[in-house]
């Protein structure tokens, strides 16, 4: 906890007289720490020494295979066990400022500092400079050489303390006070007699037995409630970006550490979250996992506005970037009292605190999960989302979307996005697209060719949907401009197109009664029937255009849309009222397929919200023609359980390599790594399980971890 000189009786009496008024009101600390540590080098895969129990010695860590330059000191300079300096020798004497200064949490935080010494696998900075600001003025200023052994006031490591009157300099061997002129007032330094006795109690340590005189001693304890909630700003600190300020959390000592303790006010995430218990499945799936969880995210279908990346402007707030676009937090809200209007029409504050006081309610779920990443990963909250802590968490976000690492482009590149689909209107105009092909931005963002509301001919919307597409008088025109609309969204980099429907019906029509279905349409005459028909027609159509153009054809098949028709007049589509319907693929598709389901040219996509049907129809549909391949767990059951139940009753016919990766489905752009980071895992445990069973090899889950994750999406979707 860093708090051993608490018990040093100079350190004592020194900062009792501070608190006095030896120095007048103290408003500024400094600590520091310099060395000469050389390089750790680049390690290389070893045996485990005989002597260690590397599993025990990693504990929580993520499985990491074992390396030469790690342990034992060396683990300090890794993310995955250590704390870089500022946590390891820092810690000790930035907690003597926190004493001076009679303070707790900080308010702001800026760091700057980088590795300037060494190439090699130090991950953390070796010279770092931290400002902790305070309420009332104070400061803290850590600075940290592990490389350079300059000295401060003399010392290699310590604390100076500025007030309105004086200083006091003081380290382990004692204190100096001086006046306002840098005039000696007092001092009190360690005896040559003491040095040696500390030292032999060092050694005495590291042999794990205490001197005769001090066994049983009693050593003070801190003067404040715990420790851990003061490592956390240091922590903060270390994970600053260059000169990057960072707002602080403002808790309570007693609720900070009864939070601690009880794990109830912290928002840390635990490294083997959803993975299996049982130890065997575990360990593999750590070791997947961190072959994986850095692979870039391919994105093949989703609802992401491409305006956001056209225009690159700053997120205004968290409300609208996190609550009002996602159907998955408004379902869950809205199933239990908050009113919708409030949600989606109130004062951005108010939205969000609304969203707060419910953020129980997504406890167990995968939107749950994903929040909880988003805060903790993206946002580096420390601290649960509650009614309490909402206007925290809202200040702390708007700050970080104000600044030029929260926009959007930037945070494509931050989430590690290869490619990003969008799903767009067979009418829209694709000026989004074409503007950040336009800006020299290397970033991928690509459409998806939707024509569901052309094909809707009963829908009073129709008619303005056929005008959107220009002038078309017959069937034929139809399907011509459908084929040019086609074209050119493939010119913008379009691999596929997107079709949801309630049955997954199919059949070819004659021309003349297409013809026919059509003119109906034009009248205003179409009937249910006749759309189901004539959709029916034209998902045989668009699989003909696919074979010439090459776009990969998606079916997401079983969600009956709107199914809440006060909230869809009130509020529009997409506020979360889809419900899934049984849904029978293989009697439907069995035109489509047997027209072009056996051509090497096609390739169909299909989705389910029917888990029935994952064992019955469409893996072995999957698993025997080569068109066809099986779509993620989709709405309802991307979750950690939809993901495993997937897996289990779809691998054993069509094999994982019949399946199209994962795609994230989703209109919250800052939800996407938190979707994919999920998805991993839940394979990497899926996995895990396979090889603890010995139905395959960890090299056999290694590739099939990977081609889950990344090779299947871009085979499957054509993305070169």
């Amino acid at each position: 906890m860093g708090t051993q000189q608490r018990s040093a009786p100079r350190a004592i009496e020194v900062l009792q007289a501070v608190r006095e008024g030896l120095i007048g009101k103290p408003y500024q600390a400094r600590a520091w720490y310099a060395n000469t540590r050389g390089t750790i080098g680049r390690g290389k895969p070893a045996p485990v020494p005989a002597n260690l129990d590397y599993d025990l010695w990693q504990g929580p860590a993520p499985h990491t295979p074992y390396h030469d330059n790690v342990i034992h000191y060396n683990w300090h300079w890794f993310r995955r066990w250590g704390t870089g300096e500022i946590c390891n020798n820092g810690t000790h004497e930035i907690d003597v400022c926190r004493w001076a200064l009679g303070v707790d949490r900080c308010s702001r935080v800026t760091s700057t500092g980088g590795r300037y010494h060494f190439d090699d696998d130090w991950e953390f900075p070796d010279t770092q400079e931290a400002v902790f600001e305070f309420p009332g003025g104070k400061t803290i200023i850590w600075e940290g050489q592990s490389c350079n052994g300059l000295a401060t006031y003399g010392r290699s490591r310590g604390t100076a303390i500025l007030g309105t009157t004086g200083s006091v300099v003081m380290d382990r061997d004692g204190y100096v006070v001086y006046d306002l002129k840098n005039q000696v007032v007092k001092q009190s330094l360690a005896t040559q007699a003491e040095l040696a006795h500390r030292e032999f109690r060092r050694r005495c340590s590291h042999r794990r037995a205490a001197p005769p005189a001090d066994r049983g001693r009693c050593e003070e304890r801190p003067a404040v409630p715990s420790g851990q909630h003061r490592a956390v700003d240091r922590s903060r600190a270390q994970g600053r970006s260059r000169d990057r300020p960072y707002p602080g959390r403002r808790c309570g000592d007693g609720l900070l550490a009864a939070g601690v303790r009880a794990g109830l006010d912290t928002n840390s995430l635990n490294p083997d979250r959803y993975f299996d218990p049982d130890p065997s499945i575990r360990r593999v799936a750590r070791a997947l996992y961190e072959e994986t969880r850095a692979l870039p995210i391919v994105s093949p279908h989703g609802h992401v506005d491409p305006r956001i990346l056209a225009e690159n402007s700053p997120f205004p707030e968290p409300a609208s970037l996190i609550v009002q676009p996602d159907h998955y937090i408004l379902r869950l809200l809205y199933a239990n009292g908050v009113p919708l209007e409030a949600l989606l029409k109130g004062e951005p504050r108010r939205v969000w605190q609304l969203f707060a006081e419910h953020y129980y309610l997504f406890r167990g779920t995968p939107t749950g999960a994903w929040l909880d990443y988003e805060l903790n990963e993206l946002f580096a909250i420390g601290y649960r989302l509650s009614g309490d802590t909402a206007e925290r968490v809202y200040d702390e976000i708007v700050e970080k979307l104000a600044s030029p690492e929260f926009r959007p482009r930037a945070l494509f590149e931050r989430f590690n996005i290869e490619v990003l689909a969008t799903t767009d209107a067979a009418t829209d105009s694709l000026e989004h697209h074409e503007a950040i092909r336009k800006s020299g931005w290397k970033g991928r963002v690509i459409p998806t060719f939707r024509p569901d509301a052309l094909f809707k001919i009963a829908s009073p919307e129709w008619p303005a949907a056929l005008a959107a597409l220009g002038p078309v008088g017959d069937y034929s025109g139809l399907v011509r401009a459908l084929a040019d609309c086609r074209a050119y969204f493939k010119q913008l980099g379009a691999t596929a197109t997107d079709h949801a429907v309630l049955e997954p019906y199919t059949s070819l029509l004659p021309q003349a009664e297409a013809e026919r279905l059509f003119q109906q349409a034009r009248q205003g005459k179409a009937t249910p029937d006749d759309e189901r028909r004539f959709t029916a027609h034209l998902l045989m159509e668009m699989a003909r255009l696919s074979l010439a153009d090459g776009l990969v054809m998606q079916i997401h098949a079983g969600a009956l849309r709107d199914h809440n028709e006060a909230v869809f007049e009130r509020f529009g589509p997409n506020m979360g009222g889809d419900i899934p319907v049984a849904t029978e693929f293989t009697r439907n598709l069995r035109p489509l397929l047997n027209a072009y389901g056996n051509d090497p040219r096609f390739a169909l996509v299909l989705f389910t919200l029917d888990e029935s049907t994952y064992s019955r129809e469409l893996a072995p549909l999957a698993g025997h023609y080569p068109a066809v391949h099986l779509g993620p767990p989709w709405w309802f059951h991307d979750s950690m359980e939809g993901m495993r139940r997937f897996r289990e009753r779809t691998t054993e016919t069509a094999s994982i390599y019949k399946t199209a990766g994962f795609n994230d489905d989703t209109r919250a752009f800052c939800s996407i790594p938190a979707r994919h980071d999920l998805a991993r895992r839940m394979d990497a445990n899926y996995l895990g399980g396979l090889v603890a069973r010995h139905v395959i090899d960890e090299g056999d889950a290694r590739r099939m971890a990977r081609a889950l994750t990344y090779e299947l999406v871009k085979t499957t979707y054509r993305l070169t």
